[in-house]
């Protein structure tokens, strides 16, 4: 048989494997985030409650001198003043003469729609609207022309009146009567908005009615108001 070869010293058939360096893991800024100083929480929660309650504090103060600001829009004076700006608003728009007459009548019939529809849903809903609306007349009218809110207000209360008889003798006539009757109420609506746009603004006005610029709930309410103004 054949001898085994003889392997050099210097060659190793078993190599050792060279060491890795060890890398430090290194913290970032959101793990110490998560680990904060005892002494600070201590420091914050002794110090919270005083924060939070003067937080609320001036939350509080905040909301109040808003309510108070409300409330002195509703003096008479200040709610004056606002019917002043609304009415020279209203004039800026009705200068022709035959436009405001258009208005001054058929105003009064498209809120007295809307009174009807408010009978439909309850009697008592179209009284109890044309009562506040009629005292909200007497208080923005100044003095010198208090008759003005009285009669806009008694003819609040006639409106009321009237729709809630027409409603009641509808709904008494058939059981359709209530449909046509409102039928005939939209109808009405619609024609007196057609004619204040369509004749009153764009034939003889020849401009744009107010609230295709400002419109809103005050407004609207005070539209019977200030087309007898």
């Amino acid at each position: 048989p054949c001898a085994p070869v003889p392997v050099p010293r210097h060659v190793n058939s078993h190599p050792t494997p060279t060491p890795t360096p060890r890398v430090r893991a290194r913290t970032s800024s959101s793990s110490r985030l998560r680990q904060p100083d005892p002494a600070r929480l201590r420091f914050s929660s002794a110090h919270l409650p005083g924060a939070y309650l003067r937080w609320v504090g001036r939350s509080v103060e905040m909301k109040i001198q808003m309510l108070v600001a409300e409330i002195r829009l509703l003096h008479p004076t200040e709610l004056r003043a606002a019917f002043e700006k609304e009415l020279e608003f209203y004039k800026a728009y009705h200068q022709n003469r035959i436009n405001w007459a258009l208005h001054a009548v058929f105003v009064p019939i498209e809120w007295w729609s809307f009174l009807a529809v408010c009978a439909i849903i309850h009697p008592h809903c179209s009284t109890v609207l044309a009562l506040l609306v009629g005292c909200y007349y007497c208080v923005l009218v100044p003095p010198k022309k208090s008759f003005i809110g009285v009669i806009a207000a008694i003819t609040q209360l006639l409106m009321a009146t009237v729709a809630n008889r027409f409603v009641k003798i509808r709904k008494e006539s058939s059981s359709y009567g209530i449909r046509y009757g409102m039928l005939a109420i939209l109808v009405l609506y619609f024609l007196s908005f057609s004619i204040q746009i369509a004749v009153g603004h764009w034939i003889i006005e020849k401009n744009q009615p107010g609230m295709s610029t400002k419109l809103n709930l005050n407004s609207v309410v005070l539209s019977p108001l200030l087309a007898w103004c």
